[in-house]
């Protein structure tokens, strides 16, 4: 069963885990193994633990509440997702937020957990703008097409905006992708 709630420091390592195992699963071929490899978990714990301790980032979770008869512990993450209120929008409408980090890990995917976290996260926004609209905007890797055909799926188009990167011989594209969240579309929808 899944529980979806928002990260405390206590989930810090859990989310360091999940985010150094996930993006080396996701990036292996789409990026230089040495730049993946300089994702360590040390690295991640400490990044982690400054924006959960700060609220650099509001970081919401899912947790995998297991029966006793499991093996694993009574409750684990499985996924986490970041997001912030974007500074200096150029949108019309009440409120724009970024979408920095949607991973769930490799053997939870395909089964609605990244479905599950996004529209937890949808709510989550409504609730705490109580505005009509709002408008999330994010940055995917071109090539990572698993994440691309995921945000499309879940309604993002891309804006045409894009950002080149040099790393270690490689260049690496971001597209920029956006979605227009209208109040109306998230009555009856639940998880």
């Amino acid at each position: 069963m899944f529980h979806f709630r928002k990260a405390s420091v206590e989930d810090v390592t859990q989310i360091a885990l999940i985010h150094v195992t996930t993006w080396s699963d996701t990036y292996q071929g789409l990026m230089p193994e040495a730049y993946i490899q300089g994702y360590s978990l040390e690295r991640r714990e400490i990044l982690w633990h400054k924006i959960i301790s700060k609220s650099l980032a509001e970081v919401l979770v899912v947790e995998v509440l297991s029966d006793e008869s499991d093996e694993k512990p009574a409750s684990f993450l499985a996924g986490f997702l970041s997001y912030e209120k974007t500074k200096g929008c150029e949108s019309q409408l009440n409120g724009c937020f970024s979408l920095s980090s949607l991973y769930v890990m490799p053997e939870y995917q395909g089964f609605g957990v990244g479905r599950g976290l996004y529209q937890v996260f949808e709510e989550t926004l409504f609730a705490s703008v109580g505005s009509a609209s709002v408008e999330v905007r994010l940055w995917v890797l071109d090539s990572n097409l698993s994440a691309v055909n995921f945000y499309r799926y879940m309604g993002f188009d891309e804006t045409g905006k894009q950002v080149k990167e040099e790393r270690l011989g490689a260049c690496l594209i971001d597209l920029e992708m956006a979605k227009v969240l209208l109040h109306q579309e998230m009555e009856g929808e639940k998880f």
